[in-house]
């Protein structure tokens, strides 16, 4: 009997967990040149 209390109690606070959003990332230029201003760059990207 205890094993299924525990078994309850187990099934019912895994339902609780929620997903992790993923992660975003941001890209930049180290040299600070935007790459929307340079058509060179642009189509290196």
């Amino acid at each position: 009997m205890k094993s299924i209390g525990k078994f309850t109690l187990v099934f019912l606070l895994s339902a609780c967990t929620t997903p992790l959003p993923e992660p975003q990332g941001v890209w930049y230029r180290t040299d600070g040149r935007s790459m929307q201003a340079d058509p060179t760059l642009l189509k290196k990207g």
